[in-house]
């Protein structure tokens, strides 16, 4: 049994190179914005954490937008270009991506102002202007990041992400060292917006000569949307099933509560990083081990991928419930009764994600973006009405509660449709 786990790790890590910089650029993404997290609790206290969490929950949601409209059919079409059309290729891109950045902002800035005024919520509108850059520029570092992956130069992309977190974490560490009387939650969004705007430069950079061509524009659109109207209800269903719960909870339970239960996400987030990483990449390795072995080798490799996780993820489990007086209070001024429980349902959380990949992939293998669509409906509805129902029950952690009911729901369905996929096929 070890020799085969020895064997299940060697072969994880032996993925492709890309693979394995997509790993690093996990591995900074998560660190940084745990530290962001723990900075902002330590410094201004849950409440604060509880509004900056809003802002980075939207932000979170407008890029799941970008990745249904822009990125995933970038990711796709643009490898199939020949050499001629790239410069072209990019233009149009870059005219979609700052179209969709404009209009994703405007949105943004209109919603902070309205909701605010509407629902009592005098700080939200203060919010709105470093939001709104905040957003702008992470959609800009987000596009050039996976631009430069997807044209095979890797480390172009993890200089992005290097760029743009070093830079974030510069700025929060300067404020609380040196200026400390005057940090804030809006700073924690100036950061992100100015260490996303040194990635975006860095990326843009490296992007090539570029030029408009309404001819390309007009044999690549349909391409484009031929992906938009199948990936971007899947993300925003996504985007429903794991942010709604949080946002219920953060209306009826205030933002020290909502503070409280992202803290708590974001531990369990981060002791879950390699795993997280693992997500980013097992689309990756995976077609790498069917191209290698059929079939048979990409079952094997998601089927050994879920037992090491679950091995892991029991360990960080353990781990941090021996700790958890140190972990939780110490760290995030969080009492012991309140943000275990919390953490608890976040690692099941965690480990019900892991579970689902194998049969994500799967459904993508056999190429039925209507069935994934249909799958994430279910998710995403349960999420929303267990989220509410259970609120004033269950208080703190209905939203993890949520999530796992959601989850649950959402793999019972994929592996209903796979099965029924599969006996066709």
């Amino acid at each position: 049994m070890i020799i085969k786990l020895q064997n299940a790790v060697t072969r994880l890590y032996n993925g492709t190179r890309s693979a394995r910089w997509a790993m690093c650029s996990q591995v900074i993404t998560s660190g940084s914005n745990f530290l962001t997290a723990l900075i902002i609790v330590r410094s201004l206290g849950l409440e604060e954490f509880g509004r900056f969490s809003i802002c980075f929950l939207l932000l979170m949601i407008v890029r799941n937008f970008l990745i249904g409209t822009i990125l995933t059919p970038m990711s796709s079409i643009g490898s199939k270009l020949t050499r001629v059309s790239r410069p072209a290729y990019r233009g149009f891109l870059v005219v979609n991506g700052l179209v969709f950045a404009l209009g994703s902002s405007l949105v943004l800035y209109i919603g902070a102002t309205v909701f605010g005024t509407a629902f009592n919520l005098s700080w939200l509108p203060e919010f709105a202007i470093p939001l709104v850059v905040a957003n702008f520029l992470s959609l800009a570092a987000d596009f050039f990041r996976r631009y430069h992956f997807v044209n095979e130069s890797p480390p172009l992309a993890f200089g992005v992400d290097l760029i743009r977190y070093c830079v974030q974490m510069v700025i929060l560490l300067g404020f609380i060292s040196i200026l400390e009387a005057h940090f804030s939650a809006q700073i924690g969004l100036w950061a992100i917006a100015i260490g996303s705007g040194g990635g975006a430069v860095f990326g843009y950079g490296h992007y090539g000569w570029l030029r408009w061509s309404q001819r390309l524009s007009d044999t690549v659109w349909p391409r484009h949307w031929n992906f938009i109207k199948w990936m971007t209800p899947s993300y925003i269903l996504d985007a429903i099933q794991h942010n709604a719960p949080l946002f219920i909870a953060g209306a009826f339970l205030g933002e020290v509560g909502l503070g409280t239960i992202r803290a708590m996400q974001q531990l369990a987030n981060v002791l879950n990083l390699p795993l997280n990483a693992l997500q980013q990449v097992a689309p990756s390795l995976a077609a790498t081990a069917y191209k290698k072995s059929g079939n048979v080798g990409m079952n094997k490799f998601l089927v050994w991928a879920t037992i090491l996780s679950t091995v892991f993820l029991g360990l960080m489990a353990t781990f941090t419930f021996t700790f958890s007086n140190l972990i939780v209070e110490k760290l995030f001024h969080v009492s012991v009764d309140t943000g275990v429980p919390v953490l608890i349902f976040y690692f099941a959380v965690n480990q019900l994600i892991l579970l689902r990949l194998p049969l994500m992939i799967r459904m993508q293998s056999i190429e039925t973006p209507a069935k994934i669509t249909l799958s994430s409906l279910f998710g995403a509805l349960t999420a929303v009405l267990f989220g509410y129902l259970l609120v004033d029950t269950l208080g703190l952690i209905s939203a993890p509660v949520a999530a796992i009911i959601g989850l649950v729901c959402n793999i019972c369905v994929y592996a209903t449709l796979y099965f029924h996929e599969h006996k066709k096929l």
